[in-house]
């Protein structure tokens, strides 16, 4: 069973065009104040005041959209990082819960449960990240 699109290319009609997943929805940008992210298929990017960090799993909430993944949150701090400059990178505890459009989202250090933050995130915002001097 084939059908023709317009291209003359086949398409198989037991195929079914399915929904995006949760998973799926929320790649692309999501921002607040104080944060910025980016989730893509290959990780996510996270811009904070005076750090940054990244996640390298996947996201997957689950059926109330709940989610807590791993990462690297990297502090940073004013003035130019020299070349030599050893990160002060450490594992961290990403949990949130999306709502739609929105997310919550608190970071944990793994290294002594020390609570970074709770961070309020849109989707499709670019956030409100002013880095520090």
């Amino acid at each position: 069973n084939a059908t023709c699109n317009r291209s003359g290319a086949t398409k198989n009609s037991n195929a079914h065009d399915s929904t995006p997943t949760l998973t799926e929805r929320l790649r692309g940008q999501w921002g607040g104040a104080d944060i910025s992210m980016t989730i893509a298929d290959d990780g996510t990017q996270i811009e904070f005041g005076c750090a940054h960090g990244h996640i390298d799993e996947q996201i997957n909430p689950d059926s109330e959209g709940k989610f807590s993944v791993k990462g690297i949150y990297v502090r940073e701090h004013g003035g130019p990082i020299r070349n030599d400059e050893a990160q002060d990178q450490q594992r961290a505890t990403y949990k949130g819960t999306v709502e739609g459009e929105k997310m919550t989202l608190s970071v944990t250090l793994d290294d002594g449960n020390l609570g970074i933050g709770s961070f309020k995130l849109e989707r499709g915002k670019s956030g409100r990240v002013h880095k520090c001097m």
